[in-house]
């Protein structure tokens, strides 16, 4: 039986900053101290480890990073056992980072249960640090101790602890990919006036990665092959997010002769995207064409 739960975790004042998420099969054990009694402990057993996401303070969104687990819980008992309480303290690369309290969650007698769980990382400036060192090819070991509260019926309610709880390493992050460029042919059209030709454009940026950026790009214009005008674009995306930015151009209607009789007009945006994160640096990607569409004159 396939479970979600969110582990909610409360942050030391001093912490105040944000960072990342990545994919990683483990399959380390914690090591349970044994319990008192006919009860025999369950064990915690790390699957899989991946960093959701990783937004950076300063961007304008709110920072953080999420760590998702995927946890198998043995129970050698015959009997359900449900684990009531959860509580430590995480640490990355062997310094503590938050405190955790997670609520409780049953498990199967007999048997094993699969857990699916996220930890919400508040980030100050040296856990953005070590995050980032992951992003750039490296590798973070984190782990959790504390106590676990187990509620076995009529056989008990003992705390174990404290101890290592679970552990394991954070690697092999995916590479960072270009953003994806999409035309929203809703929130296009042209006007002309006595000012000129403007065309209005929205144009929804996605991220496909676990690291929130800011994109910058100068824009290109083109219309039959031409290039007609220019805009830049200046927004920022959430770690596995999208956001729409509004681009105006206004051009002379001479440079395009055929618009003051056309209702629509096709056009081409190219350009050269540059993403940047605090503690990242920055990153270009070379794409020419961006997108393309048509607008309706309004």
């Amino acid at each position: 039986m396939l479970k979600t739960q969110t582990w909610k975790i409360q942050a030391p004042r001093a912490l105040v900053l944000a960072l990342v998420t990545l994919p990683l099969t483990l399959g380390l054990t914690a090591c349970f101290p044994r319990a008192s009694g006919i009860i025999q402990t369950p064990r915690i057993e790390v699957e899989e480890t991946t960093l959701e996401r990783l937004n950076p303070p300063g961007l304008g969104v709110e920072a953080g990073a999420t760590l998702g687990l995927k946890l198998r819980i043995i129970n050698p008992n015959p009997y359900g056992l449900k684990l009531n309480r959860v509580q430590g303290k995480f640490f990355l690369d062997g310094a503590e980072t938050v405190g955790v309290d997670l609520p409780g969650f049953a498990v199967a007698p007999a048997g094993s249960s699969t857990l699916k769980t996220e930890i919400n990382l508040p980030l100050n400036e040296a856990t953005l640090s070590r995050l980032i060192k992951v992003v750039r090819g490296g590798s973070v070991t984190y782990r959790l101790d504390g106590t676990v509260t187990l509620d076995a019926g009529v056989f008990g309610k003992p705390t174990l602890g404290p101890y290592t709880v679970l552990q394991g390493r954070i690697e092999n992050v995916p590479l960072l990919a270009a953003p994806n460029f999409r035309f929203r042919p809703d929130l296009g059209r042209f006007t002309v006036g006595f000012d000129g030709l403007t065309i209005e454009l929205g144009l929804e940026v996605q991220n496909p990665n676990v690291l929130g950026f800011r994109l910058r790009a100068p824009l290109e214009l083109k219309i039959g092959g031409q290039t007609v005008a220019g805009a830049s674009l200046d927004s920022v995306v959430a770690a596995k997010a999208s956001s729409v930015s509004y681009l105006t151009f206004r051009l002379d209607p001479l440079k395009i002769p055929g618009a003051l009789l056309s209702g629509a007009l096709g056009f081409s945006l190219s350009g050269t995207p540059t993403i940047s994160a605090p503690g990242f640096g920055e990153q270009a990607f070379s794409f020419g064409l961006l997108t393309q569409g048509s607008v309706q004159r309004r």
